[in-house]
């Protein structure tokens, strides 16, 4: 599909819907992964209610004691196109104060404390894009499209892209994805630490819970800590790194699963932890 055929999707498809959300288990006989499905046919345009919906649920999730890891996904045909052009098209710059509904993602990436999976089909563009880059690791379809077309707009990634980019994969290659718009092979994102995984369309989902899987049999205790830790990295230079680093370590030795967790090595059995 052509970009402008893209967009005109993106034009007619934005509508208000009470459940653009959906929530199931990853698995029937544990509820400790989630999955959270984008559901606003035919794009999943990252629109106002979107955003709002998929941040609610995932905050929801977060403050769940069962649930360990969340995995974010589309459909076999699109992941999130983009952000919704018709809304930007009535903004000028005092409405987008006002009003600017991406800002919600910033909730995604500093309030969720538990690990996001992004499991990837088809589109990611723009803010699409964006919201997979506020999660922790991402599986994409080896026939993903993603990228940041926004300058074919007028517009630039306003919604965290520059800035996490530039991060991952340092400036020059940051501008090169930002300035020139192109669609960003999902191989390429993987050899540049973007992308964890590419695999085939029809495996992307069993991946994503493979790995969601392998996180949630660890304490949500030290997997929290440990995510803070690391997006604190990204946060600061080396030294107050390494000081909050030190904080949220020694911060574990308090809990239970420490206990727990030492105790079944020493004894070379397997630890059975408890989330406290």
């Amino acid at each position: 599909m052509k970009r402008i055929e893209l967009v005109k999707n993106q034009l007619s498809s934005v509508g208000i819907s009470k459940n653009l959300v959906k929530i199931s288990n990853a698995y029937p006989d544990n509820n400790a992964v989630k999955i959270v499905k984008m559901d606003s046919p035919p794009m999943n345009v990252l629109g106002k209610d979107l955003a709002s919906q998929i941040v609610d649920t995932i905050l929801k999730l977060n403050n769940e004691d069962e649930t360990k890891v969340i995995i974010l996904t589309g459909n076999e045909k699109v992941f999130a196109a983009g952000a919704d052009i018709k809304h930007f098209s009535k903004q000028n710059f005092v409405n987008m104060i006002n009003d600017d509904y991406l800002v919600l993602l910033e909730d995604l990436y500093y309030k969720v404390d538990k690990p996001i999976i992004a499991a990837i089909n088809g589109y990611a563009y723009g803010g699409g894009f964006e919201l997979a880059l506020c999660c922790d690791i991402i599986i994409a379809s080896d026939k993903a499209k993603l990228g940041f077309p926004e300058l074919k707009l007028g517009l630039f990634p306003g919604a965290g892209g520059t800035q996490r980019m530039a991060k991952l994969v340092g400036y020059q290659k940051a501008a090169e994805y930002v300035l020139t718009a192109k669609e960003i092979d999902p191989i390429e994102l993987k050899q540049m630490g973007v992308v964890n995984q590419v695999v085939p369309s029809d495996k992307v989902m069993d991946s994503a819970i493979e790995m969601a899987k392998s996180i949630a049999k660890f304490s949500s205790v030290s997997v929290k800590q440990a995510k803070k830790a690391i997006r604190m990295s990204l946060e600061t230079n080396l030294y107050p790194g390494l000081k909050a680093e030190k904080y949220l370590f020694q911060g574990i030795f308090n809990s239970e699963d420490k206990k727990i967790g030492i105790d079944a090595f020493i004894n070379k059995k397997e630890p059975k932890f408890v989330d406290k």
